[in-house]
């Protein structure tokens, strides 16, 4: 779990995914430019209700996955896993799958999570692969989700259930 020492790092390796894949995430060097460093801090915590989880290699910061529960008294029960990215190096490993366990491992423990959300790139084979064996599920595609250069990208919404589903109730019949 990365804490505020470990700013400096996830920085360097936030500016490499951005640079290395712009299409896998929300964000751009640009807006991260301007990122005060409390800004910083404040992202890479960790709080009760926020984390990064980093994959270290000799000292260096190689690769992370991020949740958070979402605020608001309407969606406290979801959590979102953002920012996973793991240096070339370290692909086809097992270090994606790691992070994500341990994150998903982590959300488990948060009192009323009900679900795991999390948008992937759909061009991104690899990583939907990825996430639909640890059990994720495909709940929708959006087109034109990110625009880079005037290219266009659809992102792929998955979530995973931590709890049983309620069954849905039945469908409402007329008594004559």
């Amino acid at each position: 779990m990365l804490n505020h020492a470990d700013v400096a790092a996830f920085r360097v390796l936030r500016a490499q995914m951005l640079a290395d894949s712009p299409e896998s995430f929300m964000s751009s060097l640009e807006d991260e430019s301007v990122l005060s460093e409390a800004d910083w801090s404040a992202r890479v915590g960790p709080t009760d209700d926020a984390l990064i989880i980093g994959a270290f290699v000799a000292g260096e910061l190689k690769g992370s996955a991020g949740v958070f529960r979402h605020r608001g008294k309407k969606a406290t029960h979801k959590a979102t896993i953002w920012g996973v990215y793991v240096h070339p190096d370290l692909r086809g490993k097992g270090a994606a799958r790691a992070l994500l366990a341990a994150a998903i491992a982590h959300t488990r423990e948060l009192a009323g999570i009900r679900q795991i959300t999390l948008n992937v790139t759909a061009s991104n084979t690899v990583a939907f692969q990825l996430y639909l064996s640890l059990g994720f599920q495909l709940c929708g595609e959006e087109p034109d989700s990110l625009c880079i250069d005037g290219k266009f990208y659809a992102d792929k919404h998955m979530f995973l259930r931590l709890v049983d589903a309620v069954p849905a109730p039945a469908p409402f019949q007329h008594q004559a």
